[in-house]
């Protein structure tokens, strides 16, 4: 986890931003109004979208409403799972907050992939947000989440399938 991580450090650019669709937007307010209220018992939200209204794109701003430490994604398919990381790799052009104008530059949320067997621990550890697919955390065999303590993220957001939208 980087010691500047700009989930806490940045402000961005979201609330009036014109390249977000209004879908987000809101998402984006009802998350933050949600995570400034610590006297509300609940732990868990849901945020229901239409096909086709920035679903990915909301995944990548969540954390920012949660000033979350460390973020783990879960995807229903390992397709989506490499779309989302995508979206939060800095090394491409078309990230997301490089082409919807939400952050002006570096620095940007560190990720890291859980795949198969060639993630490694301090991946994980370096990483603001860690992407994975379901498959990868499912089963006995399941070496990731039994290794890692109870509170190394505090945040999980999960991409349900399309039949549970």
């Amino acid at each position: 986890m980087s010691d500047n991580n700009p989930f806490q450090t940045r402000a961005p650019a979201i609330t009036d931003n014109p390249r977000l669709c209004t879908p987000q937007r809101e998402a984006y307010a009802e998350l933050a109004q949600f995570a400034g209220n610590p006297s509300k018992p609940e732990r868990e939200a849901g945020i229901a979208l239409p096909i086709g209204c920035g679903k990915s794109g909301c995944i990548t701003i969540a954390p920012f409403a949660f000033r979350a430490t460390r973020t783990l994604v879960v995807a229903p398919s390992a397709k989506i799972a490499e779309q989302l990381r995508d979206d939060f790799d800095p090394a491409r052009h078309d990230m997301f907050y490089i082409k919807s104008g939400i952050l002006d530059g570096k620095p940007y949320p560190e990720p890291a992939e859980i795949r198969g067997t060639t993630t490694n621990r301090a991946d994980l550890e370096e990483a603001d947000v860690v992407l994975t697919n379901i498959q990868q955390l499912q089963g006995k065999e399941n070496r990731w989440l039994q290794n890692l303590p109870d509170d190394f993220f505090d945040l999980i957001l999960r991409d349900p399938p399309r039949d549970q939208c």
